[in-house]
């Protein structure tokens, strides 16, 4: 894949470096937030593209539960048109189902570490967090069950799990669904890293266990993430089978005006319906930058772990062992030239996400000025 040069584009990743970190070094390897620094598919542009010179840019309806239901169903995947609600972000779908279905000071539990604005969008709506430690194992993290809270009105759950890039078992989910059916828990389920499997792991959506679990579950996805269009972005959407749940949801819904917009859907029609080429390249080329990457650590300091799960493209870097605060770490980071997404917003102080969606040289330069800051702090 041919990396793009972002640098003075605007791209958060590159030019956000002083707001994020106050740092404005052109000597610092940004590896932090969530993009590619790719080009996205020719598809797409010549979607986008073709309905701006259409010229048709009033008030529009576009479609997107055909390609949803075509995009899933080529994995395996069987959906009905009717349990598709299109979104404005899958953000905007979570603070939705926790305003719709939960009240004030009701616990929500989260599996940490995991994707930070779960965190926000709990406390913003004047939830409870309610937070359940991932269990390290020799092969990653396990989801400790007994640890979950009958009391508990959801359950937020990230499947593939953001930052670990865990992909969660079967027993697992059908565990995890067992108990929220006998405690009347939600699920909300976010599958946006669902396109980035690998290691011939296999992933089971929620929805896939059965009509107990699609009673009680609320799936959200978007193209945004597999697509690389954060900055249109791709239209997300809420995948609903419980018509009473879809009912209430799709109100609140409506009544914010959270709906995905028109090129949005454009962008999503395109990718679900041709992109599936590009993101194939795409999955060969992480999948290198993966191992090229698991290499150069192979023989890292004994104070840093690093797992790369099989999903997303991250690295998770655990500095816990060097017996140093998250700020030591962090400003140890900065001045060797690398800039990672703190573990700290994860719910895992001492703990960094490294983004892999770049160039190999990068990677090596990078992952190689992480191993000397290891050995030396």
């Amino acid at each position: 894949m041919k990396v793009l040069p972002r640098k003075g584009t605007g791209a958060v990743k590159f030019d956000g470096l002083k707001n994020k970190f106050g740092i404005s070094n052109d000597n610092v390897i940004p590896l932090w937030i969530a993009d590619m620094d790719i080009a996205i598919a020719r598809e797409i542009v010549d979607a986008i593209t073709n309905f701006l010179q259409a010229n048709i840019v009033g008030y529009v309806d576009i479609d997107i539960t055909e390609a949803v239901c075509l995009w899933h169903q080529s994995k395996g995947e069987a959906l009905e048109r009717e349990w598709i609600t299109s979104l404005s972000s899958v953000l905007m779908g979570i603070r939705t189902a926790i305003t719709t279905f939960t009240q004030i000071d009701d616990k929500i539990m989260l599996l940490s570490p995991v994707y930070s604005p779960f965190y926000s969008l709990i406390s913003q709506c004047g939830r409870t967090i309610h937070e359940i430690p991932l269990v390290p194992t020799n092969s990653g993290f396990a989801i400790d069950i007994e640890k979950l809270n009958p009391d508990a009105k959801m359950l937020l759950l990230c499947n593939p799990n953001n930052p670990t890039g865990s992909v969660w078992p079967e027993t697992d989910l059908q565990s995890l669904v067992s108990f929220c059916v006998k405690h009347n828990i939600l699920v909300i389920a976010d599958e946006v890293h669902s396109d980035f499997i690998f290691n011939q792991r296999s992933f089971k959506s929620v929805l896939a266990l059965g009509e107990h679990a699609q009673n009680i579950t609320i799936v959200l996805n978007s193209c945004a993430k597999s697509f690389n269009l954060a900055a249109i972005p791709g239209a997300a959407y809420a995948i609903i089978p419980n018509s009473g749940l879809r009912g209430a949801f799709h109100q609140r819904i409506s009544s914010v005006h959270g709906e995905a917009g028109a090129l949005s859907c454009v962008a999503l029609n395109a990718a679900y319906r041709h992109g599936e080429p590009w993101l194939a390249k795409v999955k060969a080329w992480l999948r290198e930058n993966r191992a090229m990457v698991a290499n150069c650590f192979r023989s890292s300091p004994k104070g840093l772990q690093v797992h790369i799960g099989d999903a997303t493209y991250f690295a998770w870097l655990d500095f816990t062992a060097l017996d140093k605060t998250h700020y030591q770490i962090e400003t140890a980071l900065l001045a060797a030239g690398v800039a990672l997404t703190s573990g700290k917003e994860y719910g895992a102080p001492c703990c960094f996400r490294m983004n892999l969606a770049t160039s190999p040289s990068l990677l090596e330069a990078a992952s190689k000025r992480i191993t000397r800051m290891a050995q030396k702090i």
